[in-house]
């Protein structure tokens, strides 16, 4: 069977990388611009398909530079049903925003945050509404190369390095795999939390780049908080008590099902596909499985699900059971590597 796909998906997989080469060739020979602006554009990307963490390392710069600088995110807004430029307000929609932008805009309420799906257009608006702007994120950018960002992050993700996969759609490439050497730092994100020394210098052999400009980083979740109040939280070490009902609709949840299955009573996955819009029959569902689940019992889902939920208060019987597991990524190279990283991004912004 995997004879026969790979048979069927080689030659769309080859037409597709020979378009791509093309237009990374006529952007890199100038023949398309890319545009350059006059303040700090720090893109945050990948090659592959979803999966590499984008947004938890979005919120890592952001952490890192909002006290200091005024910065806003633009994002495309994957799957919302707007068009063109919009600012996301913290009571805004998911689907006039897209659920990841709104996640930021609700953790980050006094930062700036924007979606456009032609980012050029977006970040002139940005430049334009607001003249005191110190830097633009650009949370997956690194194929739009009609914009020329003055710092790039690649996510290479550790458990699908992009180095093993294929272009699409036989693999999840969406860019060839040369095209790394655009970035000025690489990331091997998803990496599991005991990473040993010389499996990063294995990693860092496996690919031809500056390994000082490599780093590894991992997940790390936060105690549990309810999706309709806040000052509920369930501390992460008393999830051993509870039966959960996971819900996910995000690209890769394997890692958080393995930890969930590793320390808490019981476990029970309802999957859905990425960035799922949930119906009200999926709210059913939802209710009728959880009934059956033995006490002590929550539901548990994404953070970016959990933005989805909220227009579903009313016909949620069992909201107060309802919790979300907070991200953040945790960078556990050398304090001197991480160090670095930090100042170069920090300088960067307050000198370009």
């Amino acid at each position: 069977m995997k004879i026969l796909k790979f048979i069927l998906l080689f030659i769309p997989s080859v037409i597709y990388g020979f378009i791509v080469f093309c237009r990374n060739f006529l952007f890199d020979k100038k023949i398309l611009k890319s545009q350059k602006f006059d303040i700090p554009i720090i893109c945050v990307g990948n090659i592959t398909v979803g999966g590499t963490g984008k947004t938890p390392h979005t919120e890592f710069l952001i952490r890192l530079l909002k006290d200091d600088f005024n910065i806003a995110v633009l994002s495309r807004g994957y799957k919302r049903k707007t068009k063109g430029f919009r600012l996301v307000e913290f009571s805004s929609n998911f689907s006039d925003s897209g659920d990841e932008p709104l996640q930021i805009k609700r953790k980050f309420p006094n930062i700036i945050v924007a979606v456009c799906e032609n980012r050029v257009v977006g970040i002139e608006k940005l430049i334009k509404n607001f003249p005191n702007l110190d830097c633009v994120i650009l949370d997956d950018g690194f194929q739009h190369r009609k914009i020329n960002p003055s710092f790039s992050i690649l996510l290479n993700n550790y458990n699908r390095q992009f180095t093993k996969d294929y272009l699409l759609p036989l693999g999840k490439l969406r860019d060839c795999k040369t095209s790394y050497k655009r970035a000025d730092y690489m990331i091997f994100s998803k990496c599991h939390s005991e990473l040993s020394e010389n499996e990063m210098v294995t990693l860092k052999n496996t690919i031809n780049f500056d390994n000082e400009k490599i780093l590894f980083s991992y997940l790390k979740y936060q105690n549990l908080i309810n999706v309709f109040n806040s000052s509920k939280i369930i501390d992460l070490s008393e999830i051993e008590k509870f039966n959960i009902l996971l819900i996910t609709g995000i690209a890769e949840s394997d890692n958080l099902k393995k930890y969930l299955e590793k320390n808490c009573k019981s476990l029970t996955h309802l999957k859905f596909s990425d960035h799922h819009n949930f119906y009200k029959k999926n709210i059913e569902k939802i209710n009728n499985i959880f009934e059956k689940i033995e006490s002590e019992k929550i539901i548990l889902m994404t953070e970016k699900d959990s933005i989805k939920f909220i227009n579903f208060e009313e016909n949620l019987k069992l909201k107060n059971n309802i919790y979300y597991i907070p991200i953040i990524i945790e960078i556990f190279n050398n304090y001197q590597e991480l160090s670095n990283f930090k100042t170069k991004i920090i300088n960067h912004v307050r000198k370009t």
